[in-house]
């Protein structure tokens, strides 16, 4: 397969806007496309495991050129089958030498030939693995004319057989995974409405057909021409829609992985076509994508939870909507666990996508805030957070860090505090200032600050000597942390310890330690680095 692969408020102290979340989204999505394209590599081309083809590349076309344009039938079958044979094996097929010979028309001419279905069907394979090379090589393809005759036999999908119907969807497929070019070509002459209208009648027509091999096809092919950066115009995949909804409905792996990828696609890429998404009613099924804990399904979550993070980030979203997005994100942190690579990757996407959530005008700013005391309240986010902040790689560690920042950046009132200590964010929090990373840690700080702040605000107003969040920064061992950091010789880290000892620990001005030399004179213990991904972070 050819890949398949806004600010809040004024007061806010952390800078990053929803402009720069999806940014730095939009360069997350072309690494995991990258990615993607390599697993899928094999899958462009039809294996043949018992072909074979000459070592060290001395391939010679002898007798199947002049066998190919023969007018005996038995050995034009024979010539073709040896060359969809040569084109077949797994390591470097020989599809320049075969362009070079100039047999595309004879090609093209067989694969319209309906009166000789091993010729039609061979041919069909053929070109799909001629397809399975380079840009280069693929427009070489669509400048000999494939693409009409290719049209041509999916309009008339009822009278082929289903074995050739499925071929042609693979040789569809690669075209449109080759290259945006290639992708806008084939959406302009129609194939997508083709498409669809063998997805229609098989839904019409085959009860089974969710799970079929076909739909599979079909599924995959869809989702490339969903693909590419920039996107296509929505005017001309909009009618997609309706089906992608459909194959989520199916059992199978592969269908809901790819047709979940499609949508996610579109969602990346602008806000009328996310708008688009949800008035057809996707964002529910996509949610129920998030809650798939099959093995064999877990593929299918990244994509889903890359849409639900769009969703996440768009100020033109209803409330209900972005709720939905909301809850479905910190579910995903809080069930997301293990050390497989895909596991990883949603504790990750899910994070940036809470990031998202609470740069977001329009979620942040409702009902004057207190819908963000709500889902920080009610719905499992310290949790979810506190279990990426411990038990994850670096990278999803930094994007936890941020969404806790920003989600108590937006809190309105202290309300949300007791769900933040019974969830272990406060003890994650105080396990991340041992970090030496200084952007880990003057985040955590920040972090802490923020919830001290207004726990002590609110305890004041009552009248309340109960601090929760104090309480658990020393019974975890959190304070010693923070004296300990007031001897290392980064000044921002120093102050902010200081400070926060100072303000809500009853330290005395004079019990603070006081390292200016070694603030001054040696290397800080830290690393430096900040981390590049976020780089507004004002410390």
């Amino acid at each position: 397969q050819k890949s398949h692969g806004d600010g809040r408020r004024k007061e806010y102290k952390v800078t990053h806007t929803t402009q720069s979340q999806r940014e730095k989204r939009s360069n997350n999505s072309v690494q995991i496309r990258k990615e993607k394209k390599e697993e899928n590599l094999l899958k462009r081309r039809n294996i043949d495991p018992e072909a074979q083809v000459p070592v060290n590349n001395q391939f010679r076309l002898s007798w199947e050129v002049e066998a190919l344009y023969s007018g005996d039938y038995s050995q034009q079958e024979a010539a073709i089958i040896a060359f969809r044979q040569l084109l077949s094996v797994q390591l470097s097929p020989p599809i320049d030498h075969i362009l070079r010979a100039n047999l595309l028309p004879r090609f093209l001419e067989f694969l319209l030939s309906c009166d000789k279905p091993t010729l039609q069907f061979e041919s069909a394979w053929v070109l799909t693995n001629l397809a399975s090379g380079t840009s280069e090589q693929t427009i070489q393809l669509i400048q000999a004319g494939l693409v009409p005759s290719l049209l041509k036999l999916l309009h008339a999908h009822q009278s082929l057989s289903r074995q050739l119907t499925e071929q042609l969807l693979w040789l569809l497929a690669n075209l449109a995974g080759d290259s945006v070019p290639a992708r806008d070509f084939l959406l302009t002459q129609g194939l997508l409405t083709a498409l669809i209208a063998i997805i229609e009648h098989s839904r019409r027509t085959d009860s089974l057909a969710l799970n079929s091999t076909l739909i599979k096809q079909a599924t995959w092919a869809l989702s490339n021409l969903c693909r590419g950066n920039p996107p296509p115009a929505l005017i001309l995949v909009i009618e997609a829609l309706p089906s992608l909804a459909w194959l989520l409905r199916s059992s199978d792996a592969d269908v809901i992985k790819d047709a979940t990828w499609g949508i996610s696609y579109l969602a990346q890429s602008g806000e009328s076509r996310l708008v688009a998404l949800i008035e057809v009613g996707l964002i529910p099924v996509i949610v129920d994508v998030t809650k798939f804990q099959e093995e064999y399904l877990i593929e299918s979550q990244l994509p889903a939870v890359k849409t639900l993070a769009c969703i996440a980030s768009s100020p033109s979203c209803h409330m209900n909507v972005l709720l939905m997005a909301a809850t479905a994100l910190i579910r995903v942190l809080r069930e997301a666990r293990g050390n497989r690579k895909e596991k990883k990757s949603v504790r990750k996407e899910a994070a940036e996508g809470l990031s998202c959530l609470f740069t977001n005008p329009t979620f942040v700013l409702a009902e004057n805030g207190r819908v963000v005391d709500e889902i920080l309240s009610r719905h499992g986010f310290a949790e979810g957070i506190s279990q990426c902040l411990l038990g994850s790689d670096f990278e999803t560690k930094k994007e936890a860090l941020v969404a806790a920042q920003l989600a108590t950046a937006a809190m309105r009132t202290a309300e949300p505090i007791n769900q933040m200590v019974k969830g272990g964010l406060i003890e994650a929090l105080c396990e991340i200032i041992k970090m030496k990373d200084v952007g880990m840690v003057a985040g955590s700080l920040e972090t802490l600050g923020q919830l001290l702040e207004m726990e002590d605000q609110a305890a004041r107003r009552e009248g309340s000597a109960h601090r929760p969040c104090v309480e658990m920064i020393e019974s975890c061992g959190g304070l010693d942390t923070l004296e300990e950091l007031q001897t290392k010789p980064n000044r921002k880290i120093y102050e902010s310890a200081s400070r926060l000892i100072e303000q809500f620990f009853g330290a005395e001005e004079e019990d603070i330690v006081i390292v200016d030399n070694m603030r001054t004179k040696q290397a800080p213990p830290f690393d430096t680095f900040v981390p590049s991904i976020h780089p507004e972070f004002k410390f």
